[in-house]
C-alpha cells in the first residue's frame, strides 16, 4: 500500500528495520483509520489515534519512537509525492483537508448511509450548498463497515450536520 511504502522508504529509511516487520500493518492501518476520520496532523491526532487503536483493536506501540514514526507517516501520506500516487482515502480526505472549492449540487443522494465515515461526511459538504437538498437512506441498525471506518452514528451525525427530516421506511 502507498502507507507502507512511505514507511518503508521515507520514514525508517531501512528495509529491513525491525519496526516495520513488528508493528508496518499496524502502522498502516492507523493512518487509514486517521484519514477516515478526517484528522489534521495537530494536537487532535493523539488523541484520535488512540482511540481509533482501542475501537479497531489495533495493537501498536504508543513509545516514544512509535508516536514519531505515527507522525512522520500520516503526515508523509496526506501528500502527493514525488511518485502522484493517492489510495482511496486520499480521494476522499485530500478535498476535505485541503478545503478544495468543488462543484456544489441541487442534490445529493446518499444510499447505505450508515456505513458513512466522518471524512465521506465532511467531503458531502463540501458538495452542498445552501439550497442542497441531501436525501439520505440507511438503517442505522445494520451498519457493517465498522472495520472500514464507518461511524456507527453516522445517520445521527448526518441528521444533525444537515438538518434533515426523517421518514421510516415501510416494505
Amino acid at each position: 500500500s502507498k502507507t507502507r511504502d512511505i514507511l518503508r522508504h521515507k520514514v525508517l529509511l531501512n528495509p529491513n528495520d525491525k519496526f516495520f516487520w513488528t508493528h508496518g500493518t499496524n502502522t498502516a492501518k492507523l493512518v487509514s483509520k486517521l484519514k477516515q476520520n478526517a484528522c489534521t496532523n495537530g494536537a487532535e491526532l493523539e488523541e484520535i489515534a488512540v482511540g481509533l487503536a482501542e475501537k479497531h483493536s489495533i495493537d501498536y506501540p504508543w513509545s516514544q519512537e512509535g508516536w514519531a514514526i505515527l507522525r512522520k507517516t500520516y503526515a508523509l501520506s496526506i501528500l502527493v509525492d514525488e511518485t502522484k500516487t493517492i489510495d482511496f482515502d486520499d480521494m476522499i480526505l485530500m478535498p476535505v483537508l485541503n478545503n478544495w472549492e468543488l462543484p456544489t449540487y441541487d442534490y445529493i443522494f446518499i444510499d447505505e448511509a450508515q456505513d458513512l465515515n466522518k471524512s465521506q461526511r465532511e467531503l458531502i459538504k463540501l458538495l452542498t450548498s445552501k439550497q442542497s437538498r441531501v436525501i439520505v437512506a440507511g438503517d442505522p441498525h445494520q451498519s457493517i463497515y465498522g472495520f472500514a471506518g464507518a461511524d456507527h452514528r453516522s445517520m445521527q451525525n448526518l441528521q444533525s450536520e444537515f438538518d434533515t427530516v426523517s421518514y421510516p421506511l415501510s416494505t
